[in-house]
């Protein structure tokens, strides 16, 4: 190649490398930000994440700290894990009728916590004014009202048929928006009367429109903001579950600009493990063959399957036996040419056939062949044995095999 012909393709390869490294450098940008990932999540690191809290659980010695990425009702009740679950969607208002994703993820929640777990939501916040809200509210209840009416029709044909999820049966609570014209300047909730003997701090700041109202008498209410309870506890079984209605305490931002460390103290209580809910982010664990490929550890047996597939393709693409023309200038010596199929005939009898058992040979050959063929007579043979018989009673000095050869040939031919 010419020179000037190089530094075109030179100038292309370097522009292809930079690109691509462009690439991989926007995809780690991305990823190192987390903001593909819903807001309030562990694996998010801009204001609406919360994995500085998740990094600062880390950080502690005495304290586990995990992930769960598998679905809600796998989850198993430990006395001495809380579970995390922030930024979790509210029920519609409509406690009758939850979306069927929904109901489970509660249900399965509750069952959690009855066993033994302790149990942290946080709802995601709710920033619609009054006026939009009851927009929203009188569509979605026209629309809910069919699918209730359907679903009242079939609990009435079927008796036996277990109730759905219920906020005010199960935990004695229902949800409630206040009627806010301006979210802009919300004030901060106030440590409750009730929650004074407790070591939090006085206010906290919520940013939500969203509280908890017709609560049952076992729960507790530690926060409440113009006398409506934003933050509160309840026992449940044999564990324990605290309802946020705002998750802003626990953001990244919050932990730059109004960080309550006795506040977390408090939420974790004296759990030994800390374990963030990230499944109904929709951050879930997929199994694929290469996930259970490490943990199985068959790395070795990925690389031999590689190892094969690289040698069948190689096979495939170039015969590993070089060409007869290569193989024929690599070694001249050994060729012979001018040579025919006889001569190598010739050779092979020389190398195998002692020169003083020719005639024997051939006799014996000749009389193989006659077995078959029964057109030689009697007074023939017996003239061809006396041949023989003479030829290998004379010394060795005196034999002649070709003279003895040609007067068995001639005998044969006589008609």
């Amino acid at each position: 190649m010419q020179k000037g012909h190089k530094i075109p393709l030179l100038a292309g390869i370097l522009l292809g490398a930079v690109f691509v490294g462009g690439v991989i450098q926007l995809f780690q940008l991305r990823f190192s930000l987390g903001d593909i990932y819903p807001a309030y999540s562990s694996l998010r690191a801009d204001p609406l994440g919360a994995r500085v809290l998740y990094k600062s659980f880390t950080a502690m010695p005495d304290l586990k700290t995990s992930r769960n990425l598998d679905p809600s009702h796998k989850l198993k009740a430990d006395p001495n894990a809380v579970l995390l679950v922030l930024g979790l969607e509210p029920p519609g208002q409509l406690d009758s009728f939850l979306p069927e994703m929904q109901r489970e993820t509660l249900e399965d929640l509750d069952r959690f916590t009855r066993l033994g777990g302790r149990l942290v939501i946080s709802f995601a916040p709710q920033n619609e004014s009054s006026d939009i809200r009851e927009n929203r509210r009188a569509e979605e209840g026209n629309k809910a009202e069919p699918e209730l009416r359907k679903r009242e029709r079939r609990l009435e044909r079927d008796k036996t048929k277990p109730m759905h999820f219920s906020l005010k049966k199960s935990w004695g609570m229902v949800f409630k928006n206040a009627q806010i014209k301006d979210l802009s300047n919300l004030p901060q909730a106030e440590l409750s009367p009730e929650a004074e003997s407790i070591a939090l701090p006085a206010a906290v700041a919520c940013d939500t429109s969203l509280y908890f109202d017709r609560l049952a008498p076992e729960w507790q209410v530690i926060y409440l903001r113009d006398n409506h309870p934003v933050f509160i506890k309840r026992k449940l079984g044999r564990g324990e579950i605290i309802l946020s209605a705002s998750s802003y305490f626990l953001s990244n931002e919050a932990m730059l600009r109004e960080r309550h460390p006795t506040l977390l103290a408090w939420l974790v209580g004296g759990a030994k493990e800390v374990i963030f809910d990230e499944y109904h982010h929709g951050v879930a664990r997929d199994p694929g063959i290469v996930s259970l490929a490490r943990k199985y550890h068959l790395h070795g047996v990925a690389a031999c399957l590689i190892l094969l597939a690289a040698l069948f393709i190689w096979k495939n693409a170039s015969s590993l036996v070089p060409p007869r023309e290569q193989s024929l200038a690599s070694f001249p010596q050994q060729t012979a040419k001018g040579r025919d199929a006889a001569s190598g005939i010739i050779n092979l009898l020389r190398k195998n056939i002692p020169a003083r058992n020719v005639l024997n040979v051939c006799v014996e050959e000749w009389k193989k062949s006659m077995g078959r063929n029964r057109q030689v007579l009697p007074s023939k043979e017996q003239r061809v044995e006396e041949i023989l018989s003479r030829e290998q009673q004379l010394p060795i000095n005196q034999k002649n095999p070709v003279a003895a050869y040609n007067a068995i040939c001639r005998i044969l031919a006589e008609k």
